[in-house]
């Protein structure tokens, strides 16, 4: 098993995918310099955390070919990214000091975009899954705000765009750079295509929430005038 998945997980607090899908958004929308200043930091992180790892392995005596040998793939059973889901969501509800009654609503958004998400990764690839999970997740957290009374959309919905965004992906592929540049940069374009896809998935599912929104708000104008 390669060592980056023992090595990654205690950093993901230290991961700019959110930064990166953020600015990667902005720049789709427009804010240039917000954008580019985000993508750029976000880089550079990934570039120093990279360096970290192959500092660290080289101290403790390993060879860095052997830190950065292909991540092969492991077999598990379907429910298991259902209860990572779970986990997730509890923890960043009890991180995050979210408000009461919101941990269902948080669970259900997140649970969507998961399932839109595989469903579109088996039909389409995983590059343009993102763009699937984030187009159901986003409307939904605004349905919730305003037909439920629940939360702010931004607070049932985050959790769902953090689950989304690959930036333990992006941490391997700079780190494989310094070893295989041919595999590293292969992998760090299917990260900057999987940051494309949640980013329009974003934008294209608020677009349609305000679309939806104004239709129904003119149906019932007509409707109130018929009586």
């Amino acid at each position: 098993m390669s060592p980056l998945y023992a090595a990654i997980p205690p950093l993901v607090t230290f991961l700019p995918g959110v930064m990166l899908a953020l600015g990667m958004k902005e720049l789709a929308h427009g804010d240039m310099v917000s954008g580019s200043s985000r993508l750029i930091t976000g880089f550079v992180q990934l570039v120093l955390l990279a360096f970290g790892l192959t500092a660290g392995a080289l101290l403790v005596g390993e060879q860095r070919v052997d830190l950065l040998e292909a991540a092969q793939p492991i077999s598990r059973a379907p429910w298991v990214p259902v209860l990572g889901v779970v986990v997730f969501g509890c923890g960043i509800y009890l991180h995050s000091f979210a408000p009461r009654r919101s941990f269902w609503w948080v669970l259900l958004v997140m649970l969507a975009a998961l399932a839109a998400q595989r469903l579109s990764a088996g039909l389409f690839g995983s590059l343009v899954s993102g763009f699937f999970g984030t187009l159901v997740a986003t409307p939904l957290a605004y349905v919730i705000q305003q037909g439920f009374k629940s939360p702010p959309a931004t607070v049932t919905f985050l959790p769902a765009f953090w689950l989304l965004v690959p930036g333990s992906l992006g941490l391997q592929s700079v780190t494989r750079m310094l070893g295989d540049r041919a595999a590293g940069f292969e992998g760090l374009v299917g990260v900057v295509f999987a940051m494309a896809s949640i980013a329009l998935g974003t934008l294209v599912g608020v677009s349609g929430y305000k679309w939806m929104t104004e239709r129904t708000r003119r149906l019932r104008r007509r409707i109130a005038r018929m009586r």
